[in-house]
């Protein structure tokens, strides 16, 4: 005898949220851009986000922070939906700029799905990465230009008399 079991339960629906903060910004820039890849890990089964995208596939986003917002920003990929229990785990990378620390550039975290009663239930865990109090992921970046050298050319020029 062969038994099937299907899920006709309620699907869990979470949008994890991601805080950008911006720190020693030069005075005369009044915004700046920052890309973010979040790419699935360990072969995360397909589940909806959004419109059409899904989340077994890599996803790029790029965000603009500004003076105006206190140099804070805070951002999505849209509204995930799971249909399954399970642990599915994903890792975000910050493209690198020149003059920009980031104090994380990878971070991997983690959805957890369960089944209560009938009802999925999706929490986050960020593992060991620094949150807000709304437990969003705090990525903060500092400016730090490199130090730049140069040789100034240099010309003397006497008038008056004759150089000895």
């Amino acid at each position: 005898m062969d038994t099937t079991n299907t899920f006709n339960g309620v699907d869990a629906k979470i949008t994890p949220k991601f805080v950008k903060m911006v720190e020693g910004m030069p005075e005369d820039v009044d915004s700046k851009t920052f890309t973010f890849l979040l790419a699935p890990q360990n072969n995360v089964p397909s589940a909806p986000v959004a419109d059409t995208a899904t989340l077994n596939r890599d996803q790029e986003k790029t965000i603009s922070v500004a003076a105006g917002d206190g140099w804070e920003k805070t951002f999505d990929f849209g509204e995930w939906t799971f249909s399954k229990a399970g642990t599915y785990e994903y890792k975000l990378v910050e493209k690198a700029e020149d003059g920009w620390v980031c104090d994380t550039p990878v971070t991997t975290f983690e959805i957890v799905v369960e089944d209560d009663d009938g009802t999925l239930v999706a929490t986050i865990d960020w593992k060991d990465a620094e949150t807000t109090d709304e437990n969003e992921l705090l990525i903060k970046n500092t400016y730090d230009p490199k130090a730049v050298t140069s040789a100034p050319t240099v010309e003397k020029k006497l008038s008056g008399r004759n150089l000895k």
